[in-house]
């Protein structure tokens, strides 16, 4: 297996010549290696931009082979989940998010929660989870309520999906109950509320700090769920994005899609995600692939309170805000469209 130090992406750097080198810093004034040919530093990013690992190609992430290689006790375990979440992705991989696999093979063993999936000797990967449902989770990135919807959601029979109640209200109520509606939305329709939930924090004398490096072995889950289809996605990406400079249209768009990946979660002081848990996840599992290293870092905006206060001060400023929330999914034949924002989003 190949180890840390031969997959650092740094190497791609060295194999520019001194025309390519100034080529790229010329491109990329801000990058880190433009920063460092000036002889300072860039300091208003935290994040990194490779990981050991990240961009090394699938066939050379195989797992551990050994305990010396392995996160925990069980280096088979571990091995088998890099290799049934990599067949999974190759099985997925460039299908319609309605027709992919939403369960993996883990071994012996077939699931559609990779939180009942547990090694002995780490979190992995709910083993610390504080088990709030998935739709229980607040979310600060999300859709406002429209005029006339809101809670509770209403599973429809016919159509298969989870559908708002509905009741009518004026216009002035509608802002009074949904403050959100008037801040902008993406092309998916969505708010985002970090900022002003930061705010909403000082106010009350709670700190949240800025993005640090946190490793993801220190982290925990707070949901029970983590869908496999997502975590492989995003694994998949992970292991085969490359860093620049790209040759490509495609190549580039994948390595901005790694980075998206590895944007900050917010996490409580006692290290428990309070959302991204699916990018989490995916960072695990490429930590898993490399061998065990335990350098795979995630930035994370950490608030100074405990899991269960973070969570409850987000779901009272989210209600507030008007946000909605996430169905409860229901069993059925037809499993739930996973949408690409979700797998952006890490949820």
């Amino acid at each position: 297996m190949i180890k840390l130090k031969q997959l650092l992406t740094e190497d791609w750097w060295s194999k520019l010549d001194q025309a390519g080198q100034a080529a790229y810093i010329k491109a990329h004034p801000k990058s880190q290696k433009a920063q460092d040919a000036k002889g300072g530093s860039e300091t208003k990013s935290v994040r990194k931009a490779s990981q050991p690992g990240l961009g090394a190609g699938s066939k050379n992430l195989t797992g551990p082979k050994s305990k010396e290689d392995a996160l925990g006790d069980d280096p088979k375990k571990e091995a088998s989940i890099v290799q049934g979440i990599k067949a999974m992705a190759e099985k997925n991989r460039g299908k319609h998010p309605k027709d992919q696999d939403k369960s993996v093979d883990i071994g012996d063993e077939e699931t559609t929660n990779l939180c009942d999936v547990t090694v002995p000797g780490t979190n992995i990967f709910c083993a610390d989870s504080k088990g709030i449902p998935r739709a229980k989770m607040p979310q600060l990135k999300s859709k406002p309520w429209k005029k006339g919807e809101g809670e509770p959601w209403v599973y429809n029979e016919k159509t298969g999906q989870h559908e708002p109640t509905k009741f009518e209200e004026t216009d002035e109520e509608y802002a009074q109950r949904v403050p959100a509606s008037k801040l902008p939305k993406d092309g998916q329709g969505e708010v985002n509320t970090e900022d002003a939930f930061k705010r909403n924090l000082e106010s009350i004398g709670v700190k949240m700090s800025e993005p640090k490096p946190m490793s993801v072995r220190d982290m925990k889950a707070t949901q029970n769920e983590l869908k496999p289809a997502n975590v492989a996605f995003m694994v998949d990406v992970l292991m085969n994005a490359t860093p620049p400079p790209h040759k490509d249209e495609e190549a580039e768009k994948k390595w901005k899609l790694s980075e998206k990946l590895r944007e900050p979660v917010i996490v409580s002081k006692d290290g428990y995600i309070l959302d991204g848990h699916h990018r989490w996840g995916a960072l695990v599992a490429l930590d898993i692939a490399n061998g065990g290293t335990g350098e795979i870092e995630m930035n994370v905006k950490m608030v100074d309170a405990g899991a269960e206060e973070l969570v409850e001060k987000t779901r009272e400023f989210t209600d507030k805000q008007g946000l909605q929330t996430k169905p409860a999914e229901k069993k059925k034949k037809k499993e739930s469209i996973i949408r690409m924002m979700d797998l952006l989003n890490g949820r």
